[in-house]
């Protein structure tokens, strides 16, 4: 993850949340994930030591505590993530937190355990937005002999980078064509200025006031159509509803309560630009993902395999599956 990109996933770890995509009121991924997950946990050893890396707020770290108890593996589970993580202050959902150690302001690329430490090291769309040169050397490194792996990435062409693709232009529709934000935060102020104002002093204001108030408006309007194409898109319709509302109920408000709302909002729309440009960019394309099973074999991680992986029957491709087992440690 780039120190740049960093705040984005900070701000975004500090909700009721642990799905980074398929995210529906802060439940964790789709069945088919957690099916594909215990498949793999399975295969590991009564009280395996595991490594979840680039966790966020632990959705496979959970999986993992949810089959050790069932099934009476006893896992014990490290969880670690470069953003500022702290779930069990923000998840309400708990299950499973029992046998997870989570660690934030952790970089995958340099990870602070000693040489042999885990049974099995395994990340779901996190592994990517790393070096990931670097982090298999770290992998290989922590990792047991005879230890497994398993990493399921964004793919270029799969549903959730297609979709992020789309998000993006609109977006950034709202951010540069638009530039709604600032003229927002003007045309509030102006307007809740010239209504404070004693009224003799109104008329001298409203020749400066009224071209910010034409400008909002217009962006709004735009907006507006926008939606009509658009109407559930969620991005747009709660951005032209904050706005709205924020300019609306400005007299009854004080002014840095207003505009205060309008930075949060802004806010709010550019760290989703942020993660979802993260995304793009850290999503593979089968060619580099053969690469990367190329570059762990170097690193002692053999019998390696690469599949697409499936969501509705084999219709929704939504990432790349890779599985490595630990033969040897390759020397430096």
């Amino acid at each position: 993850m780039a120190e740049d990109q960093k705040w984005v996933w900070d701000r975004y770890w500090q909700y009721d949340r642990t799905a980074s995509c398929f995210d529906v009121e802060g439940t964790n991924y789709p069945a088919e994930f957690q099916w594909e997950w215990d498949e793999f946990f399975k295969t590991l050893p009564i009280g395996a030591t595991i490594l979840d890396i680039c966790t966020g707020n632990g959705a496979i770290a959970r999986f993992a505590a949810e089959y050790g108890k069932q099934n009476k593996k006893k896992f014990k589970i490290t969880a670690v993530d470069m953003a500022d993580i702290d779930p069990k202050k923000y998840v309400r959902k708990s299950a499973g937190e029992k046998a997870i150690t989570f660690q934030g302001k952790i970089n995958a690329e340099a990870l602070p355990f000693e040489d042999n430490s885990f049974d099995a090291v395994i990340s779901q769309y996190g592994f990517e937005y790393a070096d990931t040169k670097v982090t298999l050397r770290e992998v290989a490194r922590t990792l047991k002999p005879g230890g497994k792996v398993k990493f399921i990435t964004h793919a270029v062409e799969g549903t959730p980078a297609v979709s992020a693709r789309e998000e993006i232009a609109k977006i950034r529709y709202l951010t540069d064509e638009l530039d709604i934000f600032p003229k927002a935060a003007v045309a509030t102020e102006a307007a809740w200025r010239l209504e404070q104002a004693p009224p003799l002093e109104r008329l001298d204001m409203q020749e400066s006031v009224m071209p910010k108030l034409q400008e909002f408006r217009d962006a709004m309007k735009q907006l507006a159509k926008k939606l009509e194409g658009d109407p559930e898109n969620p991005v747009l319709h709660s951005t032209y509803g904050l706005l709205n509302h924020t300019f609306e109920i400005r007299a009854q408000v004080d002014l840095e309560t207003l505009l205060d709302k309008i930075t949060e909002t802004g806010l709010e729309a550019r760290a989703h630009l942020g993660r979802l440009e993260a995304l793009v960019d850290a999503a593979l394309p089968e060619d580099e993902a053969n690469n990367l099973m190329h570059e762990a074999k170097t690193r002692g991680l053999g019998d390696g395999t690469l599949k697409p992986f499936y969501l509705d029957a084999g219709k929704k491709l939504v990432g790349w599956n890779l599985t490595f087992t630990a033969l040897a440690k390759i020397p430096e």
